[in-house]
């Protein structure tokens, strides 16, 4: 469908870094009674936001860290940038992502960290309230999250 199309094309858009790719504007798609767009809304997602690719190389612990850093800024910085309507849908796609288990522990303890304003790495990229925002909305679908470490 054109639906489906669109959301390669802001994917790839998004990839290549090209002025005008507003992944979040795809997110409200989420509601979408399709289940085909729904899925294809959650996948796109979790392109822009899981894998970021300016992490490279480097051992696997480090480039580990590195990737964890570097998806905690990224959604940290769509969390402080959102409107209302993308926060919502945020929330659902957050939501999923957590019960389908793509949420490593390892985001869960570097936002609570940038919660209690321990993570210098995360210190520029949004104050402690979108840490928390996000740790909020993978609660909805376990609540263990919420569990301060």
């Amino acid at each position: 469908s054109d639906v489906l199309e669109a959301l390669r094309a802001v994917v790839a858009a998004h990839a290549f870094e090209l002025d005008g790719a507003a992944p979040a504007e795809m997110l409200t798609l989420v509601w979408s009674r399709e289940p085909t767009v729904k899925a294809a809304v959650l996948d796109a997602a979790q392109e822009v936001w899981l894998r970021p690719t300016s992490v490279h190389g480097g051992s696997s612990a480090k480039a580990a860290a590195a990737h964890t850093v570097s998806v905690a800024l990224g959604l940290l910085e769509l969390v402080s940038s959102a409107n209302a309507a993308q926060l919502a849908s945020l929330e659902e796609v957050v939501k999923e992502w957590q019960a389908q288990q793509l949420l490593p522990s390892s985001l869960h303890a570097l936002l609570w960290e940038a919660v209690k304003g321990e993570a210098p790495e995360l210190a520029a990229g949004a104050p402690p309230s979108a840490a928390l925002a996000l740790l909020n909305m993978a609660s909805v679908a376990d609540a263990s999250v919420l569990r301060c470490k």
